[in-house]
């Protein structure tokens, strides 16, 4: 397969923009050669799209036309925006900082009710220090997975780490049988907890289930 004329002209300048920015040494190593690999992803993607207009009866067969490249470019651009936020997240030391904290709640190592200064002074890798936890912290925070509890005592303030149930192993229950008081009746499934947690609330002893806004599933802190 080939482009036609206009068709390579957009190509053409859709490759030149990208090979100087892959030698501008500006690009983190690991982005540079994820979009290294777009020097056929786009020609690879124009195909796909010049197959699918010739399939439908809108375009011609033989050669890549010049919407068909040009809709590959357009894919090439929105496919980098979200390659840029995973890749520079992944170098960054507070996200870094989040998925050790993550690792340690998991194993057990942290609970909830745990000060940051308790976290900090087991001088972990990523979080042995003040401002790593704090950055790892805000982190899981910004995500729902953690909130930070400040409490005011007679010497200096301490900051608690309250964390998400499910991270915590809570088991989940409806918000119908909690009603009946039947805790023990129409469990949802593990597997489904990615797919609820936007709906899930926070319950604890100390907050009236009154003040909770209506939801289809709530959390219990497993015994």
């Amino acid at each position: 397969m080939w482009f036609t004329g206009d068709a390579q002209e957009i190509f053409d300048q859709w490759r030149d923009e990208l090979e100087i920015r892959l030698r501008s040494t500006e690009l983190p190593p690991a982005l540079e050669s994820h979009l290294a690999k777009y020097r056929s992803l786009m020609p690879s993607l124009a195909l796909i799209f010049q197959l699918v207009e010739f399939v439908d009866g809108s375009g011609d067969g033989g050669a890549v036309g010049f919407r068909a490249a040009l809709q590959a470019a357009a894919w090439c651009e929105y496919l980098e925006t979200h390659a840029v936020r995973l890749y520079l997240s992944a170098e960054n030391p507070a996200m870094e900082g989040a998925r050790a904290l993550t690792d340690r709640i998991r194993k057990g190592d942290v609970s909830d009710g745990d000060s940051t200064r308790s976290v900090y002074r087991k001088h972990w890798s990523k979080l042995s220090t003040p401002e790593e936890v704090s950055s790892a912290c805000s982190v899981l925070e910004e995500f729902g997975w953690l909130r930070l509890e400040a409490l005011k005592t007679g010497g200096r303030s301490t900051t608690r780490l309250r964390i998400h149930p499910i991270l915590g192993g809570a088991t989940v229950i409806s918000r119908c049988a909690i009603q009946r008081g039947d805790k023990s009746a129409e469990r949802v499934p593990n597997g489904l907890l990615a797919l609820l947690s936007p709906r899930i609330l926070w319950l604890s002893e100390t907050e009236p289930r009154a003040q909770h806004r209506r939801s289809d599933y709530f959390l219990v802190r497993s015994s």
